[in-house]
């Protein structure tokens, strides 16, 4: 159910009109009867569930890329790193360590640069049983209770400018992003652990 107030009712009846808010009811404030806001409930937090894709990686997915493949990113050495999958910003006082990643009073996001990852590797024939991640990527991000984190033109400049010997494009994507939007990187990979700004 909608129900219209004025600006001024909704300034003096405020508490009441959120009471009904909660209750499920919508509420449009309107100055001299045009509507200009809406009042509508927040979803609570969901609890964030890992593991809702079983997925086993099969040791291809860590073999050397070809060259063919890196040679897109500039004449790299073949070698690849361990999936990681997000990057999320700590609430004040947060442990800064993968026990957080399940706090929902944390941001989880989860970097475009995973998914082209993913993709990459799917294409090439190194992880295969993510076939149908790909096609529903961001129902699975919405799954874990994480956000698209989209790559700029600042991600990717300051991924190329890194002083770190590194050289897999997807981490150093990733790395570029934790420091430019000062979050902090979750991942299982070593190489990731070894940078230091």
């Amino acid at each position: 159910m909608t129900a219209t107030v004025n600006v001024h009712e909704a300034k003096s009846r405020l508490s009441e009109l959120l009471v009904r808010v909660e209750q499920g009811e919508e509420i449009v404030i309107a100055r001299a009867g045009t509507p200009i806001a809406q009042l509508t409930a927040v979803s609570p937090p969901r609890d964030r569930t890992f593991g809702v894709m079983q997925l086993s990686v099969p040791e291809s997915f860590f073999e050397d890329l070809p060259e063919s493949e890196l040679s897109a990113w500039g004449e790299l050495p073949a070698r690849h790193a361990r999936l990681p999958v997000a990057a999320g910003r700590a609430a004040p006082g947060a442990r800064e360590d993968t026990a957080g990643v399940g706090n929902t009073q944390n941001r989880l996001l989860v970097s475009a640069a995973s998914a082209m990852e993913v993709a990459t590797k799917v294409r090439l024939g190194k992880l295969e049983p993510a076939r149908h991640l790909i096609e529903t990527w961001s129902a699975r991000v919405r799954d874990i209770g994480g956000d698209d984190l989209p790559l700029t033109a600042s991600h990717a400049l300051l991924a190329g400018s890194l002083a770190w010997p590194h050289r897999d494009p997807f981490d150093r994507m990733l790395v570029a992003q934790a420091l430019s939007d000062n979050l902090t990187l979750v991942s299982s990979d070593a190489a990731m652990q070894g940078f230091r700004d």
